[in-house]
């Protein structure tokens, strides 16, 4: 990520944030119902464009169910077949491989 902390692990602080953020909005006289919501929806417009990034490199990454179901059934059509070597990158002359025992497959 390329030293940004993933969104998950920042939910936690920014929600009580938000509602500290509401709560000092509202004004102390005579209610009023525009300047919370103003507030609130700056608020969060503010936070979502800083928070917005563009793709990562997991973004083109094959998905590992649909990989491991590929395997499967290339263990399944050929019984003599002991392991699967199959590609866990985003292109497979990089290298990147995992070797799966078709004896877990089956």
């Amino acid at each position: 990520m390329h030293g940004a902390p993933e969104g998950r692990y920042l939910v936690l602080i920014t929600l009580p944030n938000i509602a500290a953020a509401v709560a000092l909005a509202v004004p102390a006289g005579p209610p009023s119902r525009s300047v919370p919501f103003v507030a609130l929806a700056t608020l969060v417009a503010v936070v979502g464009i800083a928070n917005l990034r563009p793709g990562g490199y997991t973004d083109g990454l094959p998905r590992w169910d649909t990989t491991v179901a590929e395997a499967r059934t290339q263990c399944q059509a050929e019984p003599h077949l002991r392991r699967v070597t199959v590609h866990t990158a985003q292109w497979p002359m990089l290298g990147w491989e995992a070797v799966l025992p078709c004896d877990r497959l089956r």
